[in-house]
């Protein structure tokens, strides 16, 4: 019995002194505690990891025992340990591969992007810095496949792997920004506080946004603070040339003068004249007004010729490039970050001042950050985000849309200002200045200082986070977001403004003895208006992740979110403010008052104000789940359910959930892979999965205006515009994605392709009803979008030790979306031929923005007519082809490329860096501006196709415009302007942009400069056009800056 106890005694001593436990802490070079490491031990089991102060405890095997720590972004640490002291390991930070440690961000959580199915791109803070902007979206262009910019009315237009909606405010990316949907105006977000940008392009990696995540989701993540003492201070300016105005070529005055001489002599003016009336309110050129002056004897024939010949050498071009400036802008910005053990902080300060380069436009933004990060205990943690931005801008409200002649003389010869006619005939304003009315002339160019408009705009948001581990890899999370924003515009327009004098003067009265009496009370006029945005967003959310043994990793996330976001607005106008006093006065909206002279008949004065209201809410549920199996083969699943207010009842009462599944298998990691050395990646992925949009325009509600009093009545009275629909429910996306990822030769060549199809379902879209009813129409869920595309990434790069260093990234996306069901409005085949390449127009088996033409068949020898199609043969019955079928018209596919990407470069040797962005665009076409002679004989300064018409037989041989017809007829201008004459292919490469780069050996100060826009290198039309713009392009940004670490 004894030798049995003292053997158990020995044989527990044994196993106790086997099962050990092993104390110690990690971090990095300078002191910070690395959370998160993996410890390994012999045979790649896991032991355990450490916390958030860096510590572990954990339990190990017979000593002595070797030992590896992990995490991204660091160098593994291996290390044999002998005994159970106390150890500390110390991880140096890999800086050559941290900006390849990619890892997945959704919003919700972050993995390594080997555990990660979806399909995503991330683009570091060093790749956002390539260019200098204002703002974050304007730093992306070129940077990421299957995102396109549509930049025709530079106002970008952004879209990830195609169209998904027939609305078109519905087709941009869902924009992330810190763990929420940013609500506010993106403007307001400084790039310099950016730290990275991710896009989420399939079903898998967007699903979790549920039905706000069918476009694709942009998630922006801002900069944290950490305990490294550091401060930052970055200063950039940018120049940019006014845009060319003598891109668009036109017809020269002196052609222009003889052209009017021959309408005059042919009478075309002649209808003018004929009512005195309604010559009071005819513009007249002046050369017209210079020949009825001679034709009725007011002004001797040669002293009118001399008039007009010096008329003909003006360019009224050169007078507007007085109206424009030179653009700059000014970014000053400086983060400081400091910390210790159990708190991190950081703050930074920025301000951006821009001068426009239209007159008198300029803007200022500053912006404030603060991060803090405090370690409550081991296990909790809370992190307070705040910021606020304020935005100010400012530009003239003058009057800017008046109407040129070539010859129209802006400034005289000694560089003063001149009046312009406008609205009014100018015989007719100068007959009654003296009759006590107010000075009634346009001078545009002092009307720029006689009135402005003034947009500020506050944006605060605030994110709270509170993290608790409940144990080893289980983890609560509670998160509170708040974001607002409110927005005061201001128009004032000075008593001298021409917008002032004219309502002013057509509400006076003039007695028979000459007393003047103002309805409209003398003053300026101030148009006010207000808006506000308040959105409170909860989430609560558990995250377990685990791993046992060393083959299975299992992570899961499982949370409910709920948001409540109301916009609030109201508008009204002042009559009579004396600014200086503050004073406005009453006028009268009910009654109306004849006109000055009965020039617009019997009116009410102008009323302008309204008050507007939007609450939206959102509840929603959601999970996510990922597990791996010995590193090599991956499955991961997520489901959200959403309920809005947006929706209506009936689809919010089914439990009807967004979802998606992925499956990824690691080939590297197999043992039939071992012997190919020079692998060092390859993986194959495939999900399928249904993400969400809300559609544009549409609402479960009947949404009824108040209009104010009636007109008879002055009663209030409202209409009801929107029906209700109770059965309306989000826009569904369903995606299938495929990918291959790869990298070879110690990650030298590395890249992606991947292909997917998609299909939307139940898109939103106006639908024509019973017009008994009281309404033509009204949303419903009536269409379908079936769309497939590829995208392809390639990166290579030279070897790490060499001093020379090169890297280049070749970026390929194709994409095509095809409308395959459509019940809604079909309109008349002008309206597409004219409209269709701007605006989505939905219609069976074809792309959005789809590019409609009438078949040209040439011109005609004879008389140089152009001549098209109908019913299969050559016609020129101009009224029959302009409504024919669609069907018999060319259609050259969408408005947007098909094929689109980018190649990107850089070259660095020593202390110098060179880079460089080429981007290109495929597969499209678009139309081109040119002559139309109704417009021409009516005055609008001519195409400068004019120089190419037909003018003798055999001239159909090179040129395609058509004669001038006297008189002009309007069908066959209209049939030539849309037809395939016109239209060009739109293929193009344009060097965007580049930049060089020098880092200071002995201070750490870097000095970049860089050109933005250089140019376009190849171009398919032989026009000369930019066929990214609708109208003049924009021109060359020169750039310069520093920055400093300290």
């Amino acid at each position: 019995m004894r030798f049995l106890f003292v053997f158990l005694f020995l044989m527990i001593n044994y196993v106790v002194q086997a099962q050990q436990f092993l104390k110690g802490k990690v971090q990095d070079e300078v002191g910070k505690p690395v959370a998160e490491v993996m410890i390994k031990g012999s045979k790649g089991v896991v032991l355990g990891k450490t916390d958030i102060a860096g510590h572990f405890n954990i339990q190990v095997p017979l000593l002595p025992i070797e030992i590896k720590s992990s995490k991204i972004g660091y160098f593994t640490y291996s290390a044999e340990i002998i005994d159970t002291a106390f150890i500390t390991i110390i991880l140096k930070i890999e800086t050559i591969q941290l900006e390849e440690a990619i890892v997945y961000n959704d919003g919700f959580q972050k993995l390594p992007r080997e555990r990660a199915t979806g399909s995503f791109e991330q683009l570091g803070g060093n790749l956002l810095k390539r260019r200098v902007s204002s703002t974050i979206l304007g730093q992306l262009e070129g940077l990421a496949t299957g995102l396109q910019f549509d930049n025709r009315t530079k106002s970008a237009q952004l879209n990830i792997r195609g169209l998904n909606s027939f609305s078109a405010g519905n087709v941009q990316p869902l924009i992330v920004v810190d763990n929420f949907p940013f609500e506010g105006s993106i403007d307001q977000i400084n790039p310099n506080d950016v730290a990275s940008v991710t896009l989420l392009k399939d079903a898998a990696a967007t699903s979790i946004w549920g039905a706000r995540a069918g476009n694709g989701v942009i998630v922006i993540t801002m900069k944290k603070a950490n305990d490294k003492s550091k401060i930052n201070f970055s200063s950039n300016w940018t120049l940019q040339a006014p845009e060319d105005l003598y891109y668009d070529p036109i017809i020269s005055s002196n052609d222009f003068i003889d052209l009017e001489l021959f309408l005059f002599e042919k009478g075309h003016f002649d209808n003018f004249f004929t009512n005195p009336l309604t010559l009071r309110k005819r513009v007249l050129s002046p050369v017209v007004d210079l020949l009825q002056k001679v034709k009725l004897d007011e002004m001797k024939e040669d002293e009118a010729n001399r008039k007009i010949d010096l008329w003909r050498s003006l360019d009224f071009r050169k007078d507007r490039e007085k109206f424009y400036q030179q653009a700059t802008l000014q970014q000053y910005y400086v983060r400081i970050n400091g910390g210790n053990a159990r708190s991190d902080h950081s703050l930074s300060i920025g301000w951006d001042r821009k001068i426009g380069n239209e007159l008198k436009r300029n803007s200022d933004r500053i912006s404030l950050r603060q991060n803090n990060l405090f370690k409550i205990t081991d296990r909790f943690q809370v992190n307070a985000d705040l910021s606020y931005t304020l935005s100010m801008d400012n530009a003239s409200a003058g009057i800017s849309n008046y109407f040129y002649y070539p010859y129209t003389q802006l400034f005289d010869n000694n560089g003063d200002s001149n009046i312009v006619p406008y609205m009014l005939n100018q015989n007719y304003v100068n007959e009654i200045k003296s009759k006590g009315i107010m000075d009634w002339t346009f001078d545009p160019y002092a009307d720029l200082n006689r009135s402005q408009t003034k947009n500020n705009l506050d944006h605060f948001g605030a994110n709270f986070t509170a993290r608790y581990s409940l144990l080893d890899g289980l983890n609560v999370q509670l998160v509170y977001g708040v974001e607002g924003q409110s927005g005061r515009n201001t128009s004032f327009y000075e008593e001298s403004s021409f917008f002032a004098k004219n309502l002013i003067n057509q509400f006076l009265e003039v007695a028979d003895d000459g007393q003047v009496k103002y309805i409209l009370p003398k003053g300026s006029i101030q148009d006010r208006s207000f808006s506000s945005l308040i959105s409170h967003r909860v989430r609560s959310q558990l995250d377990y992740t685990t791993t046992w043994y060393k083959d299975h990793q299992f992570n899961i996330i499982l949370g409910t979110e709920l948001s409540h976001r109301k916009n609030v607005g109201n508008s009204y106008r002042n009559y009579g403010v004396d600014k200086d006093v503050l004073t406005m006065q009453k006028v009268d909206y009910v009654n109306a008052y004849a006109t000055y002279d009965n020039l617009y008949g019997n009116n009410y004065i102008p009323f302008y104000g309204n008050n507007s209201q939007n609450v939206q809410r959102f509840l929603s549920v959601f999970a996510n789940a990922a597990y791996t199996y010995r590193e090599r083969y991956t499955l991961t699943g997520s489901m959200r359910k959403d309920g809005s207010n947006m929706f209506g009842a009936v689809t919010n009462e089914k439990w009807n959930p967004l979802w998606s599944v992925g499956l990824a298998w690691n080939l590297s990691k197999e043992d039939f892979m071992k012997d190919f050395l020079w692998l060092n990646n390859l993986r194959i992925r495939s999900t399928y999965g249904t993400s969400g949009n809300i559609g544009g325009g549409a609402n479960r509600d009947p949404i009824m205006t108040y209009s104010g009093t009636a007109q008879y009545t002055n009663y209030q009275y409202g209409l009801i515009n929107v029906p209700p629909n109770p059965y309306l429910k989000w826009e569904e996306v369903r995606t299938f994605n495929n990918g291959i990822d790869f990298s070879i030769l110690q990650k030298r060549i590395s890249g992606s392709f991947e292909w997917y199809n998609k299909k939307s379902i139940d898109l939103i879209a106006p639908d024509q009803i019973d017009p008994t009813t009281g309404f033509g129409n009204a949303y419903r869920n009536i269409g379908k979008i079936s769309g497939k595309g590829i995208d392809t990434k390639l990166d290579i790069s030279a070897p790490r030790q060499s001093p020379f260093q090169w890297n280049a990234t070749l970026g390929f996306s194709y994409t095509k979306s095809v409308v395959t069901y459509y019940k809604g409005t079909i309109n008349s085949t002008m309206n597409y031929a004219e409209s269709g390449p701007q605006i989505l127009n939905p219609i069976l088996q074809k792309e959005l923005y789809p590019l409609f033409a009438y078949r040209f068949a040439g011109l005609d020898p004879e008389n140089g007519d152009p001549r098209g199609y109908y019913k299969g043969e050559v016609s020129k019955d101009y009224q029959k082809i302009l409504n024919d079928s669609l069907k018999n018209l060319h259609y050259y596919g969408s408005a947007l490329p098909s094929h689109y990407g980018f190649f990107r470069g850089m070259v660095g040797w020593k202390r110098f860096q060179f880079t460089f962005s080429i981007n290109y665009k495929f597969g499209h076409y678009f139309r081109k501006s040119t002559i139309g002679y109704a417009g021409l004989f009516n005055g609008s300064a001519g195409h400068g196709d004019y120089y190419d018409r037909w003018q003798n037989p055999g001239d159909e041989l090179w040129t395609e415009v058509p004669s001038m017809l006297y008189p002009a007829n309007g069908n066959r201008d209209n049939f030539y302007k849309y037809s395939e004459a016109n239209v060009l292919k739109g293929d193009i490469i344009r060097l965007q942009d580049i930049r060089l780069t020098y880092i200071f050996p002995k201070f750490p100060l870097q000095f970049h400069a860089g050109i933005n826009n250089v140019g376009i290198l190849w171009r398919a039309n032989r026009k000369g056009l930019d066929p990214d713009y609708f109208s003049t392009p924009p021109s060359r940004i020169y750039s310069f800056g520093i920055n400093v670490n300290l």
